[in-house]
């Protein structure tokens, strides 16, 4: 991720999985690069990952983020902690150890 300490920062936060938090935030981003702004994404946590085929954790609501901004951070940028456990982040963290 760029790293800009004058670059304001929008914060997307909601309760409850399904809220929509993802869904909002990608037509926010989407908008915003629309109108010429380079937006840099972070979901600094995603729980409820599933395994892939290599055994890694897959996220879905970063994938769809990076998608959005359009910018070349990496997924692992973008998402640095998942859990496998569909709960809140401080719960699957204690889980996962």
């Amino acid at each position: 991720m760029l790293e800009k300490p004058d670059a304001p920062i929008l914060l997307i936060t909601g309760t409850d999985t399904g809220a929509g938090k993802t869904t909002v935030a990608c037509g926010l981003i989407d908008r915003l690069v629309r109108s010429g702004l380079s937006v840099d994404v972070c979901k600094p946590v995603e729980t409820g990952c599933k395994r892939d085929s290599s055994g890694r954790l897959a996220v879905e609501d970063g994938i769809r983020l990076l998608k959005a901004s359009r910018t070349g951070s990496s997924l692992d940028q973008v998402v640095p902690y998942r859990f496998e456990l569909p709960v809140a982040p401080t719960v699957a963290a204690a889980a996962a150890g």
